[in-house]
């Protein structure tokens, strides 16, 4: 067998696994995935954003929202039952899709209590049809260690109870995961909540963390918790708020995520962007050609009547949310959601520290991707943070398996001019290593990057190559190599008289 088809032998991935028929996964990339889940009222494609619709009637309608394209919306269970509704909860709000309601564990984060209890919320969204439905818990918030075990024992007494009151067959149910930051709370949290097996699982009550950008916190914990769940399991996100958060949420696990920010940036005279949100009145020109931007100057918009120009930049709003969850799904399917999640962070010092840890999340990447669809697609690499994305790890794999028997590895830095053996290595950035007869195939030619000088290539190996190469003996034509292999106690031998 020849070495390259030996080498493409190993790049061969496994048969990807199929899901029970609630959750169906389509395309994977990091930890997101392009997936379809199956309701009562039809079904929703994931990854996506349930827009709240309010109780007490918001700047937009359910019809409104369900005309934007909207498939999935979410509203408040615990204030429709008090202002007395009885309707079907899609009439009641004038969405024709799947609806979603919330318990009113919220309303426990904020006023302290609820008066009513989690048999009363179970039956009554029962009554209403929700497709998705959530048991009353006990939100954490930002709080003590003590007073974050009590909403963790409390939340699983509800889950415990409400297993013999959710077997109606129509509505799927949602278990939250409270704990907050304390990953040992979560951790007990998520074991009991898998073993009660339900349909979906929710990262509870991570406002706070988002209203302070504390978003690498908030990544920490939606991966820990997407790890812990069952694969076939979809992954909610409650209240994540911003579209240039959204990309982030996704890579590290979330399948779905609802947001009232819509309409309360409207209402504080918020104009949203992908990558931000800004008063009003500080910008010049509209950078958007949503049908709302299309039609108005932001001068034209300011005139309007308070009510009126609320609802036209709530509508921008989900303008631009839909088109970031539609470019987010498209990401997925051409194997680019790094990329897309890599540009937005750039744009944030806060997003910035939250992509850093995806450095950290090597496991989840490796094991949930699905490297199959990213043949012949093109990967962009800004610098060598860059390297961290999982086609990479999973190349050094397989480059790792091809030299762990040999004793003597023969590696040509990229920068040298002179021959070359035909079964050396290539060493450079960003690759790392490849075999030399194989720089033309993928991953290695599917890479747009910017050259580095033989300097700053040197520095990237440094730190890149001692766990290839422990225990080998190199030879190289390169003094440059050569020496800093010497420096690193890796034995090298400088011989150039390569044919």
């Amino acid at each position: 067998m020849l070495f390259s088809d030996s080498y493409q032998n190993i790049y061969k991935m496994p048969p990807l696994v199929s899901v029970p028929e609630t959750f169906v996964t389509r395309v994977k990339d990091l930890m997101g995935r392009l997936g379809e889940l199956r309701t009562a009222s039809g079904v929703a494609t994931t990854p996506c954003l349930l827009p709240v619709i309010s109780v007490s009637g918001g700047p937009l309608s359910g019809s409104d929202i369900r005309g934007l394209g909207f498939e999935f919306a979410i509203t408040n269970a615990y204030l429709w039952m008090k202002s007395g509704n009885q309707k079907d909860i899609h009439e009641a709000t004038g969405f024709k899709g799947v609806m979603m309601t919330d318990s009113g564990g919220y309303q426990v984060l904020v006023y302290g209590s609820v008066g009513t209890t989690n048999r009363e919320v179970i039956e009554y969204q029962k009554k209403i049809h929700s497709d998705v439905a959530v048991i009353l818990d006990r939100p954490t918030g930002l709080t003590s260690y003590k007073e974050a075990k009590l909403t963790v024992e409390q939340t699983i007494r509800s889950e415990e109870e409400a297993k013999s009151l959710i077997a109606d067959g129509r509505t799927l149910w949602v278990a939250p995961i409270q704990g907050g930051v304390y990953q040992d709370l979560m951790a007990s949290m998520l074991k009991k909540a898998v073993e009660l097996d339900y349909d979906i699982y929710a990262l509870g009550s991570p406002t706070p963390l988002m209203e302070r950008h504390r978003y690498a916190e908030l990544l920490d914990m939606i991966y820990f918790a997407r790890m812990r769940i069952p694969y076939e399991k979809p992954l909610h996100l409650f209240g994540a708020g911003h579209p240039s958060m959204f990309s982030l949420a996704v890579a590290a696990g979330a399948d779905s995520f609802d947001s009232a920010a819509y309409a309360l940036f409207a209402k504080q005279d918020r104009y949203m962007t992908s990558f931000g949100s800004e008063k009003l009145d500080n910008i010049k020109e509209l950078p958007c050609s949503c049908p709302v931007c299309s039609r108005y100057t932001v001068r034209e918009l300011m005139q309007l009547p308070k009510k009126e120009r609320e609802r036209q930049l709530a509508l921008h709003n989900l303008y631009v949310s839909m088109a970031e969850i539609k470019e987010i799904r498209n990401a997925i399917r051409e194997g680019r959601l790094w990329d897309l999640v890599e540009s937005r962070a750039r744009g944030s010092p806060e997003l910035w520290q939250a992509f850093l840890r995806f450095k950290e999340y090597g496991e989840g990447f490796m094991e949930h991707a699905d490297f199959r669809k990213t043949f012949g697609r093109g990967m962009n690499l800004i610098d060598a943070l860059s390297t961290d994305r999982p086609e990479l790890k999973w190349h050094l794999e397989k480059v790792k398996e091809l030299t762990s028997a040999a004793q003597v590895v023969e590696l040509v830095p990229r920068w040298y001019k002179g021959k070359r053996a035909s079964k050396a290595f290539l060493a450079g950035y960003p690759f790392v290593l490849a075999p030399y007869e194989l720089v033309d195939v993928y991953p290695v030619s599917y890479m747009k990057y910017a050259r580095m000088t033989p300097e700053e290539e040197l520095a990237f190996l440094e730190q890149r190559l001692p766990t290839l190469l422990q225990g080998k003996k190199v030879i190289t034509p390169d003094p440059l190599l050569a020496g800093m292999l010497g420096r690193m106690g890796i034995d090298c031998e400088l011989r150039q008289d390569q044919t």
